[in-house]
Formats: structure tokens, sequence, C-alpha cells
């Protein structure tokens, strides 16, 4: 099985700020992908398709708003076996790229775009957004598209991306999704992740984390809980998941072969942990990944 990634080549030039795909179509026919450019992507009535950010796979709704600021993170929307597009109407797509030094890392290290910045750093992993935000943003998105020539569609994109930036609890962020660098963050919790990743094979202990940490078990505890919303089994669970999900796109190892190296003891563990996480076994998941890249 070769893993390969389409490298697109974006037409935005050096001399432009962004650059505007308005879109009506049947199904979607691009292949997974990589581009050197962030982007912003609108897509309406293509409920049942299905999203591929990285190492996620998932169905997407009516509405689908996607921020990616990760160069090197590949991504595409495919036919899903669900997906069903009204008879009376076709898939509305709206994508907006934009360069990198959009913003300056100077300006994003200014207090009034605090949260564009941590919204940047989230969005390497890419981020969907909540349906009300969607709306909230249309209007703004669909005037880029309209008239996307002039100064005006630049100053409309750094709205969008206020408005976007200043409701965190109406994002999700999609690839590892369990692990992010926002500014400013207690360095405790890196010491975690990286404790994780280097030994998330192992059978690591709650009371062996704490004590890295430096911290009781009860107090390590609730830490965690308080820093990202889950518990340790869950970050650990969800971090083996995305090692496996890794090792099911990129090699032939069979899923026996992937559930020890992950870290999972037992294969009846591996499917249970891994159909709560991703809602199908790993070898649904393995199928249905390629077999909508052969559809492509």
């Amino acid at each position: 099985m070769n893993h390969s990634v389409f490298q697109e080549i974006s037409p935005l030039t050096d001399k432009d700020c962004l650059l505007v795909f308005s879109r009506v179509k049947k199904s979607f026919t691009y292949p997974i992908h990589i581009h050197e450019v962030f982007e912003l992507n609108y897509i309406e009535n293509a409920k049942g398709a299905l999203r591929v950010v990285g190492n996620h796979m998932q169905e997407i709704d009516e509405q689908e708003l996607v921020l990616l600021t990760n160069t090197r993170l590949e991504h595409a929307w495919l036919d899903g076996k669900n997906m069903r597009v009204r008879k009376t109407d076709s898939i509305k797509e709206i994508t907006i790229q934009f360069q990198p030094d959009l913003l300056s890392d100077s300006l994003l290290h200014k207090s009034q775009f605090t949260k564009i910045a941590q919204l940047f750093k989230h969005a390497e992993q890419g981020v969907s957004f909540h349906p009300s935000l969607i709306q909230k943003v249309l209007p703004r998105i669909e005037k880029i598209a309209n008239k996307p020539e002039g100064l005006s569609s630049v100053l409309e994109l750094i709205k969008i991306l206020a408005s976007l930036a200043e409701q965190e609890s109406q994002y999700q962020l999609l690839s590892s999704s369990v692990e992010s660098k926002a500014p400013g963050r207690d360095k405790r919790i890196d010491l975690f992740f990286g404790f994780l990743k280097e030994n998330y094979k192992k059978d690591i202990q709650l009371t062996e984390v704490a004590e890295h940490i430096g911290m009781s078990t009860t107090a390590f505890s609730r830490y965690i809980k308080e820093m990202t919303g889950k518990t340790f089994i869950e970050i650990l669970h969800e971090i083996r998941i995305a090692q496996a999900i890794h090792l099911l796109i990129n090699t032939t190892e069979t899923v026996s072969q992937i559930c020890f190296s992950s870290g999972f003891n037992n294969i009846s563990n591996f499917n249970r942990v891994f159909q709560k996480n991703k809602g199908c076994t790993p070898t649904q998941f393995r199928d249905n990944y390629w077999q909508n890249r052969v559809m492509l």
C-alpha cells in the first residue's frame, strides 16, 4: 500500500493576500492533498460526505466550515456512501486560500490578535466550526466570494477570523485533537503530553505520570481534567488511537500488529476503544479510507 499525497500548487502568488474559489458541483473529485497556503473552506449541501484531515475522518453535516493552517497536513472532502445531494440543489463550496504571512508574527503577538494567534495554532491540526458560528460568518464569506478583489476582501477575512477566534467553545480540533500548544500554556501539560508520546506503548499508570509531573495522583487527575476536559485514560486512548490511525493509513501492518504497536494489550479492547472514538472498527476505518481514495 503506497501512501502518496498530492502536492497542490496554489495559484496564489506572493503578490496576493488571498485567493477565492467558488464552485457548484455534484460530487467531490479532488484528491487528498497538501499545499503551502492557509485555507478556510465552506461547504453546503453535502451531508454525508467524508472529511479527511490528517488522521481524522468523519461524515460532515449540511454545512461545513474548516480552517487549516498546517502546510503539511493532508486533507480532502470525499464522496461518502451516505452522502445525499438534494436533487434540486448542488454542492456549494467556497474556498479562501491566504498567505501564511498575511498576519505577521509581530502582529499576532499584539494583544488584540492573541485569540487569532491561538486559533491559528489550533488550526495546525484542522479546526471545524459549530453551525451557529458558521451562520454568523457566512455573509462575510459570501461577500468575499462575490467580490474577492481589493483591500475590502482582506479586511473581511480578518473580521471572519476574529469572529471565529472569539468563540473557542464553538470550534473543534480535528487531527490528533487531544493536544494543542496555545500561547501561555502551563508547561506541566507539555511534560504530560511529552511523557505520553514517549511511553504510550507501555502499560502507563496514572501514579507514574503524576510522579513524573511532580504532583500527587489526586491533584494530577484533577489538573488534567481541568486543563483538557478529559480524564487521563481518555487522553491516553486518543493518543494510542491517533497512532493506530497513522499505521492503518500508512502501513500494511495487520490490525493485530497495529493493536500492539499502538499500546493496546488485546484486540477486543483495541476494537472497543477504537469504535467508541471513531464510530467504526479499525478494519472498517482502513477499508473506508482506501475505498474513497480509489474513487477519486
